[in-house]
């Protein structure tokens, strides 16, 4: 029966907007973003959280229209086993499609971990890298509690089940099982920067060890591949996929608009006093620090992060 059948007339398909775009989506270069302390849980924009990293990641490789990838590190490290989260997840992306790691002022050991993957490295000339390392931390407050008339009373079910404790000096047994996971660590970022380097063990322990490089002598020990910025990566990233002209570059996470930047400045408080320039540098110098401290989450209390905080100028 006509009257029952789903009918379009000629004139509203014509006037029908197509809200894809098109058929065929343009090819696109994603550009990630890898800015600040590698932690678990990001609590700010200003740090890494191998949570979102993750699943950004994910997303991208499994997207199809995404052709490849450049990741603009800008990072010192952090937590050791945020970084191998987002490590195991560049080399799963490295493994489907086109994926370039470039440098911006500092990319040292959790920094550069992340990047060993990659099938390009770029670095600028006084970029800061390497820095192939771990250490463990675990604050001992018991002196500084007890002066403020705190104390403990520990019941514990295992030789080891205090580990993690800040209330008491570790046992020279607790030292050395911590120990052990910092061997741990260490030996596993080794085989992730040989592989992805196709660097042998032996000629990357000359270069390991925490030491530091800059971006020049990094290419020269074979760390870094390229010296080159943000465009040269990209550049290669279209040429390893192929793109020719037809590409697309897409930016994550998604930079705020100009609206929301200026809704976010009209929405901090003017300071209520003109601070001095020494009291100024002395309150940044002690907000970075303190954020190097929030920083300093991980589970098991092993950093693959570079032990100073470069000053850059």
């Amino acid at each position: 029966d006509l009257d029952d059948l789903n009918q379009l007339s000629l004139t509203t398909y014509a006037n029908v907007t197509l809200t894809t775009g098109s058929f065929f989506p343009t090819p696109e270069v994603a550009l990630v973003y890898l800015d600040g302390n590698i932690v678990s849980t990001a609590n700010s924009v200003a740090q890494i959280g191998s949570d979102r990293t993750v699943q950004l990641l994910r997303d991208l490789r499994e997207d199809d229209n995404v052709a490849a990838v450049v990741l603009r590190i800008n990072s010192g490290g952090g937590s050791a086993s945020a970084s191998e989260r987002i490590t195991r997840e560049v080399a799963l992306l490295q493994a489907t499609k086109p994926t370039i790691a470039t440098m911006g002022n500092i990319a040292a050991s959790g920094g550069y971990q992340i990047a060993a993957p990659a099938d390009l490295i770029f670095a600028s000339p006084n970029t800061i890298t390497g820095s192939i390392g771990a250490f463990g931390v675990i604050p001992n407050i018991e002196e500084l509690a007890n002066d403020n008339g705190v104390t403990w009373d520990r019941v514990q079910t295992g030789d080891y089940a205090g580990l993690n404790t800040l209330s008491r000096p570790k046992t020279p047994e607790e030292l050395a099982r911590l120990q052990e996971l910092v061997d741990q660590v260490y030996n596993s970022f080794l085989s992730i920067v040989a592989e992805g380097r196709s660097i042998s063990r032996e000629d990357l322990q000359e270069i390991a060890e925490g030491r530091v490089w800059s971006g020049v002598d990094a290419q020269e020990v074979g760390l870094v591949d390229e010296l080159g910025g943000l465009e040269a990566a990209i550049a290669a990233a279209v040429e390893q996929a192929e793109l020719g002209d037809n590409w697309q570059l897409v930016e994550y996470p998604e930079i705020p608009t100009f609206p929301e930047i200026l809704a976010t400045l009209s929405s901090q408080q003017a300071p209520l006093v003109d601070v001095p320039p020494p009291l100024r540098t002395l309150a940044d110098w002690v907000e970075q620090e303190w954020e190097t401290l929030q920083a300093m989450d991980d589970p098991h209390h092993v950093y693959t992060r570079i032990l100073f905080n470069p000053k850059i100028d």
